[in-house]
């Protein structure tokens, strides 16, 4: 029984002494029509979905894209693989929360979300469009003709009267030519496309919180090296002013030593700067205003690690991985489907349309068969004459569908050049830090000498400041390489589309 908005509503009619309760007939009214008229579009339906199913416009098919057989920097070890949640290698629970809460806050994945949603309701409302459209309406009435009237001037009987009125009509275009079910294709696509968008926005996202986050993490250490190596400066300073006034020291080292101490002082600001610029923006890709993350992250923390091994998967597995080419691909099958929705107005549209009801002036007299009244028919429509209009516009739906197909190749090329270069930079930057800290070494080294000599009085104190100030000045030489390969790992991981599943 479909519903009807009066149902709930009890009414009474007297009328020659009969009573009617019509809540009772129009369920009963409901029950007939909507019986008569789905049996008719039952059979009508059956009939045309026999003779239908043909679809004018190529199907699509995955173009053929060579694809390299191997990394040229491949693996050692290729049964190893990136999780996929690559940021839990950093072995850091703070950068694990922010990714975390991100997923849930971020404002952009919101936005992409509710682009899925339209995507999803326009299919819904493109796959309706295969099927009837049927709507019911009524008229209950009580009237009153003048009786002064042309029409009801000098006439017999009662001046009023009532009007009993109930019909369904349906209409029904008939996807003769597959214009409808084209449309359905691209509509699929586009919404495949906007979740693929997503996936892409979440994989830019994490990695952009971690970039930002690491760069934190290693401008708040060198500030803290910066105000070690400014102590040591003005130490070295004050000492070599003593031996000027002793004659052990001349201008030429007090100037080149106060230098190193001003420039020293120098780096600080704009190292205070970045550090509040790299917090301001993970509280923006966390949808929080710019302070709400200052107390978090204000507290100075080890950079972190990473101790995973850089694993790649077989050239072939990028194409599904990343979702950059994923979505690329539903373009192109979106501008596919649509050469087919614009090749069927070439041709003829087809209708049915039909209109079933009961009609009488006394409710007694509803339900007979003297009061029915329907009527069926068919609408052709064909475009005679347009000059043109029709075919420039399936030229341009084949241009779109050649300019969609170029971006998908173009997608995947660079997604290869990415992951490639993404790995030279890798490598390059893990072999120039492991010669760094072999350097970094050395100089701890040579400051624990020189702290023994100054000990057993072999050395002076000015020995150990320039072994202390050496150490520090490499240490900074570290951070900056060790924060470049950390960077570098995260262009892989975000190069390989780790991020989501």
């Amino acid at each position: 029984m479909l519903p009807f908005p009066f149902q709930t509503v009890e009414v009474v009619i007297f009328r020659d002494s009969q009573c009617l309760c019509m809540k009772d007939t129009l369920r009963l009214l409901t029950s007939h029509l909507s019986t008569h008229i789905l049996k008719l579009f039952g059979y009508i339906s059956f009939l045309v979905l026999n003779l239908t199913g043909c679809a004018f416009g190529p199907d699509y098919k995955r173009p053929d894209v060579k694809l390299p057989q191997e990394w040229a920097h491949q693996s050692k070890d290729p049964t190893q693989k990136i999780n996929l949640k690559w940021w839990e290698n950093f072995q850091d629970s703070c950068l694990t929360d922010l990714i975390n809460e991100a997923i849930q806050e971020n404002l952009d994945l919101k936005a992409a979300e509710a682009g899925i949603l339209q995507a999803r309701a326009n299919l819904r409302g493109i796959v309706a469009n295969l099927f009837p459209q049927i709507n019911m309406d009524g008229t209950i009435s009580r009237n009153r003709r003048s009786e002064n009237s042309v029409n009801g001037g000098g006439g017999e009987g009662s001046p009023y009267y009532s009007e009993y009125k109930a019909q369904f009509d349906a209409s029904w275009e008939i996807d003769f030519f597959g214009r409808v079910k084209r449309g359905k294709e691209a509509a699929l696509a586009q919404l495949e496309s906007s979740i693929f968008d997503r996936h892409a926005i979440s994989i830019i996202l994490y990695a952009d919180i971690a970039q930002n986050y690491i760069s934190l993490r290693k401008n708040q250490h060198i500030k803290k090296v910066l105000k070690d190596l400014i102590q040591d400066w003005q130490k070295l300073y004050d000492l070599n002013l003593d031996l000027k006034k002793s004659g052990l020291a001349n201008d030429i080292q007090l100037l080149n030593i106060k230098s190193s101490l001003d420039e020293a002082k120098a780096e600080i600001s704009p190292i205070k700067a970045n550090i509040n610029t790299f917090m301001y923006q993970l509280s923006f890709l966390l949808g929080k205003n710019p302070l709400d993350l200052k107390g978090k992250l204000s507290k100075i923390s080890p950079m972190p690690s990473w101790n995973a091994a850089l694993i790649l998967d077989l050239p072939s597995t990028l194409i599904q991985r990343r979702p950059d080419i994923r979505k690329a691909e539903e373009d192109l099958k979106d501008a596919t489907a649509l050469i087919g929705v614009h090749l069927a107005d070439l041709f003829p549209r087809f209708s049915l349309t039909g209109i079933f009801g009961h009609e009488a002036n006394i409710p007694s007299q509803f339900f007979k068969a003297s009061s029915r009244y329907f009527t069926l028919g068919a609408n052709p429509s064909f475009v005679l004459f347009d000059f043109g209009r029709i075919r420039a516009v399936i030229d341009e739906a084949k241009g779109f569908k050649d300019e969609k197909f170029y971006m998908y190749k173009n997608t995947i090329l660079n997604a290869f050049k990415e992951v490639e270069e993404s790995c030279i930079r890798y490598l390059m930057d893990e072999e120039q830090e492991g010669q760094l800290q072999l350097v970094y070494k050395d100089a701890a080294k040579s400051l624990e000498n020189s702290k023994t000599r100054f000990v057993q009085g072999l050395d002076p104190y000015i020995n150990v400041l320039n072994s202390q100030i050496n150490l520090r000045t490499k240490e900074l030489n570290l951070l900056d390489v060790t924060e470049k390969k950390l960077l570098d790992v995260i262009g892989l991981s975000k190069a390989l589309g780790g991020g989501w599943s």
